[in-house]
This record gives structure tokens, sequence and C-alpha cells, in this order.
């Protein structure tokens, strides 16, 4: 025996030994879908530890981790080994088929956040498949500024707005809540419709305030770019939903989202985190070269996220 059980639930006397992700917490899980839910963690009984974790949302019998979400996965302590991580594996697939669950679809976080190497080999080794490779772009933030790793002609967007007077702050209580609409209308304008609409996220920040954060950059008292910030957890967070002024042409040479990400990294270092994610470049299921080239400019690297699928036999 490995001395680790399965369990549904997490006793709050059980110490946590693996970075969770919001978007496997269940408390944010009820909030977002009304599907049924399963939570399987992996405890070692001896230590009272929790190792191990995944939540699924079912759809139509196929248990999906996350569904609609940017990623969920497998969260997993590097105590454990291949071993206790394939037994892991094994406990949860027997617990799905006995609810009559016939298929698992998995999206693992990006490598950037952690190293997905022995889940990999235990998935592999348990008969998932990969069914999608995607890329994220993430800076990591350290005591170093950011601005020395941007493309030269990113650091003169940044001095022109600097020049200009153009202002970062966050935003709180009501205007958070008008800044999701404007973020909305202007995501919309640009042809870049937001994966959840304003009234969706500001339903959700209710239920979930310390979950996202809003900031914008002003000039002249106009809000030339917002930003919605998801708090992934203590040390990650998610540049979510980008949004620029598109009617303000006067406004365009002065480039405010690359002044936002630079004052945003400076908030991350302010606060302890340690990885800015800087989300996908897919439009239409397709890499849009030219957004990941502009990750890159501004100091962003590339991080692959894999996703997988196993059809579950009685």
């Amino acid at each position: 025996m490995s001395g680790y059980q399965l369990h549904n639930t997490l006793n709050s006397k059980t110490e946590v030994c693996y970075e969770p992700y919001v978007y496997n917490e269940p408390l944010f899980l009820r909030t977002n879908n009304d599907y049924i839910q399963y939570h399987f963690y992996w405890i070692n009984v001896e230590q009272n530890e929790a190792h191990a974790h995944v939540a699924y949302s079912v759809v139509d019998n196929i248990a999906y981790s996350p569904h609609k979400l940017p990623f969920g996965g497998i969260e997993v302590s590097r105590k454990l080994s291949e071993d206790n991580i394939t037994e892991f594996l094994q406990e949860v697939e027997q617990a799905l088929k006995d609810s009559g669950i016939t298929g698992i679809r998995l999206h693992q976080a990006p490598s950037a956040y952690f190293d997905h190497g022995t889940v990999s080999k235990s998935l592999l080794n348990e008969g998932y498949e990969v069914i999608q490779h995607r890329v994220f772009h993430f800076i990591e933030v350290n005591e170093s500024g950011l601005f020395h790793r941007m493309h030269k002609m990113e650091q003169r967007k940044i001095k022109k707005c600097i020049d200009a007077g153009a202002e970062f702050k966050e935003l709180k209580k009501s205007k958070k809540v008008q800044a999701f609409e404007w973020i909305d209308r202007f995501r919309t304008l640009g042809y870049k419709p937001p994966s959840m609409t304003w009234t969706d996220l500001t339903d959700v920040n209710k239920r979930n305030p310390k979950m996202y954060k809003v900031f914008g950059v002003f000039m002249d008292g106009h809000m030339l770019a917002a930003t919605v910030v998801v708090i992934v957890n203590k040390k990650i967070a998610y540049h979510f939903m980008p949004a620029s002024h598109v009617d303000f042409q006067d406004y365009r040479k002065f480039s405010p989202m690359v002044f936002l990400v630079e004052n945003l990294y400076k908030w991350c270092q302010e606060n302890s985190i340690v990885t800015l994610d800087l989300g996908t470049s897919y439009v239409e299921m397709k890499m849009k070269t030219s957004l990941a080239q502009f990750k890159e400019n501004i100091g962003g690297k590339p991080s692959e996220a894999l996703s997988w699928q196993k059809t579950l036999t009685s």
C-alpha cells in the first residue's frame, strides 16, 4: 500500500502540498457552471497531507477539467513519484466509471506554472492521448525590471506614454464594474469578443471578489487601455482580458497596452507574483503570429500546455 487514499472533499486540517489553481477550486466552479462536479484529492493519511487534486465538470457523460476555462487539470505535489500519480489516476478513473462517466478530457496548465513531465509520463502510461498542444506566453517576474527585456520599439512606446502623462491605476468597486463593460465594448469593436460577457464577469466578481483585479491606463481623463487580471494563486497572475480604446485615433501612437503591461509587471513585483501569464495567441483555433510576436517583444516567453483525453471502458 502507498499510504494514499482517494477523497472527494478536503478536510480543513489537511495540509495542501500542491500549488492550487483558482479554476479548480470548489467555490469558483460552483459559480462557474451548473454541471455535475467531482473533486478528487489524493491524501497521505499518515501525514494528513493532500498531494494531488483534480476537478471535473460533467457534460454528456464526459468529465472535463475544466469546462470552458483556460486550464484545469491535475495539480500535484513535487513529492509524488510517477507510480504515486499513476495510482491516483487509476483510482480517479474507477470512481468516474462507477458514476457512469464514459470519457475524460484534461487541459493541463502551462509548463511555466509547473513542470508536468512526470504527470505526462503517467498519463501516457495510462492510455491518455494528447489532443492539443497550446502555446501560452508568460513573463517571469523577478527583482529586475521588465523595460530592458523589451524590444527597443516597445521601450520607445513606454517613454512616449510617460512623457504624455499616462497613469496606471487599479480600478475598484463601481469603477471595476464599469471597466468590465468598457472592455466588453472595445473588444467587440476590435473584433476580439470577450470569452465572458461583462454581465457574467460582474456576477462572478460579486461571488469571488478577490479573484479578479482590473487595471487601466489613463491620459487626459480618458481610459485608453484596460485589462482584467485573474489571480490564479498567490504566485501567478493571468492577464486575462486586455482591451484598448479603438475610437481615439489620436492616442493610438502611444500604444497604451505596452505601458499597461510594464506597470502590471511592477504591480506583480510589489505583490510577490512570480509569473505573469499573457495567455494564448489563438484566433478561431489558429495561432495569430503577430500577436505572439508582440508578446515576445514585450518580454514574454512561450510555454506549452497539453490537453489530453481518454475513453473509459467498462
